[in-house]
């Protein structure tokens, strides 16, 4: 199921970033968007064309007003249990939250709160996120099921079918699964790219993504010592206790059999360090930690594919993923890639072994072998980021398209406990 592609470094061309046309850079944009796009620095990210940071840019306010609604329903009491999903829309500067049932008057006085400079909707939820993920994992037992997720206002599933198999009638879909069911043909398994490290390529010197040393960082070439094969890592963080670790995909964690599995041992990428060894790796979530001294930045620039970097950013801390998000990745072979756009949450791919997972489409760039484990982030200025998830690997949804999957960092957080280092 990996890619193991091995190809000298020298042989890769430099990936072309999609540049959006000038007069393409304001449609649909609001004044805000616009108006970062007017005042946007003379360099702009790495990885980014001006559409791409005007969108990152506009959409801070609302994905710290998606996050005040997250954290406001994961706090004890009557009701906070409704909220399904956020949806952010940088092009018009709103905020949708999906909720069902009666909104708590704790959360209806935040959202009024928000609202003197954001615009938030509130929309019923038909179902609530807890009976929809119920009902996708129900309906993956059906005969020819390969995918699916809740729909993101709630209304009920999308279920999708192998090609060959035919889906069964909607209407005994939704009594037996009891949810409104959309059905499709579902997409071809997912890519998990670790790969095989090349060796004799030059690197950079400390520190960079291949020659990363104590504190680590985010984005940085790690090797399973087991088998050899290469990943990224996402974020340092950090436990209650002080202990401190790096994140990256569960299933860079594999033994000689392929299983994935706690205790293997990570070096950096040329060798010269030893980061730990894997926890909380087994389970349904692809994500996990390494016991390693991190710190609190990630490697933003060209992955060692293209050059390797010694540029770095610091994250600020964590966000959760709300639908419509405009994030970037920085996976430490194929380096920074922006333009991507959060489609769906609480995602189960055909033929994963993981569930839970974000899908994201992309502007037609993407990750590359190597780069599972790394970190999706958005901007919080021009040098500080958020962060927002690990990376897993490539697929195709039910229309045919690529996407990207990444695993949300808090997925992490309510696994083990740990928190981004800021």
């Amino acid at each position: 199921m990996k890619n193991r592609h091995c190809r000298p470094t020298r042989s890769w061309p430099r990936r072309a970033l999609a540049v959006a046309a000038a007069a393409t850079m304001t449609l649909g944009l609001t004044t805000t968007a616009t108006a970062s796009a007017t005042t946007t620095p003379p360099s702009i990210p790495y990885g980014m064309d001006q559409l791409a940071y005007a969108r990152m840019m506009a959409q801070i306010p609302l994905d710290a007003a998606a996050e005040k609604i997250h954290n406001a329903a994961a706090k004890p009491g009557t009701g906070h249990n409704g909220l399904v999903n956020t949806r952010v829309d940088a092009d018009h500067h709103t905020v949708t939250v999906y909720w069902h049932g009666a909104v708590p008057p704790d959360v209806a006085r935040l959202v009024r709160r928000l609202r003197r400079t954001v615009s938030v909707t509130v929309v019923p939820a038909r179902y609530d996120k807890e009976h929809l993920k119920a009902a996708v994992r129900r309906g993956l037992r059906m005969s020819g099921a390969v995918s699916g997720y809740p729909l993101v206002d709630g209304s009920g599933i999308q279920l999708d079918f192998a090609g060959h198999a035919a889906a069964p009638r909607a209407v005994s879909l939704n009594a037996e699964l009891a949810v409104a069911v959309h059905t499709g043909h579902g997409g071809g398994p997912v890519t998990l790219q670790a790969t095989c490290v090349f060796t004799g390529a030059p690197v950079l010197g400390a520190p960079s993504r291949c020659d990363d040393q104590p504190n680590y960082w985010g984005g940085n070439v790690i090797r399973n010592a087991t088998t050899g094969d290469g990943c990224s890592t996402a974020f340092g963080m950090h436990d209650s206790s002080g202990r401190t670790y790096m994140a990256t995909a569960a299933h860079c964690s594999e033994n000689l059999s392929g299983t994935p599995v706690n205790g293997i041992t990570f070096t950096n990428g040329d060798l010269t360090h030893s980061l730990g060894q894997s926890l909380d790796v087994p389970g349904s979530h692809d994500a996990a930690l390494i016991a390693a001294p991190a710190g609190n930045e990630y490697y933003d620039g060209p992955g060692i594919l293209h050059g390797d970097t010694h540029n770095a950013k610091r994250v600020v801390g964590q966000q959760h993923v709300s639908v419509g998000d405009w994030l970037c990745e920085s996976g430490a072979f194929g380096g920074v890639i922006c333009g991507i756009q959060v489609e769906a949450t609480n995602v189960s791919p055909a033929n994963d072994p993981w569930s839970d997972l974000v899908m994201a489409t992309t502007g037609g760039t993407y990750t590359v072998g190597g780069d599972s484990g790394g970190p999706y982030f958005s901007l919080d200025g021009s040098s500080t980021v958020w962060a927002r998830g690990i990376h897993e690997g490539l697929g195709k949804d039910s229309s045919g398209r690529t996407v990207e999957y990444f695993t949300d960092i808090y997925t992490l957080t309510n696994d083990t406990g740990a928190t981004v280092n800021t």
